[in-house]
């Protein structure tokens, strides 16, 4: 296998903090990102769908197509690690120990065949998607936790192709 180290290339690293008991929630909203079926069935993806209303089938059906082409092109898949933490409950007023879940996402154009490319238009897609539906879905359906974290690291990653 060749490889070579592609420092330059634009990504960012997600990682997103849950108490283990949303562990379903956590792979059901990231699931819908790789599924076109359950992708078509993301409220804001509706939303975006609606302003091509006045489409044909055919064009509507590419339009979605491009859409979850380059989420899929910029983020592949996602990895999952249980971790234990403490947190002050302002609620419970007290210290509490909890089992979470953590997800990290890795965005990045890895499709592009030029060192150090990509295309920004995709990447900057995908990093919405994660940013805004991702983020958005979770609070939706963990509506009750205090808090979910939400980590973004910016430096460049290297990326073994």
């Amino acid at each position: 296998m060749k490889y070579h180290w592609d420092k330059d290339r634009t990504s960012s690293v997600y990682e997103i903090f849950m108490p283990r008991r949303h562990e379903h929630v956590l792979k059901f909203v990231l699931d819908s990102l790789f599924t076109r079926t359950k992708f078509a069935r993301i409220p804001e993806v509706i939303e975006i769908m609606s302003h091509y209303g006045d489409e044909s089938k055919e064009q509507q059906d590419q339009i979605l197509g491009e859409l979850f082409s380059a989420c899929q092109r910029a983020i592949s898949g996602y990895s999952m690690y249980e971790v234990q933490g403490r947190f002050f409950s302002a609620k419970q007023n007290k210290i509490v120990d909890e089992a979470g879940i953590v997800a990290r996402l890795i965005v990045a154009d890895l499709k592009c065949p030029v060192p150090g490319g990509g295309d920004v238009k995709v990447f900057n897609a995908a990093r919405n998607m994660i940013e805004h539906l991702v983020v958005k879905r979770l609070a939706e359906e963990a509506p009750e936790e205090e808090e979910i974290w939400f980590v973004k690291y910016t430096e460049l990653v290297p990326i073994l192709l």
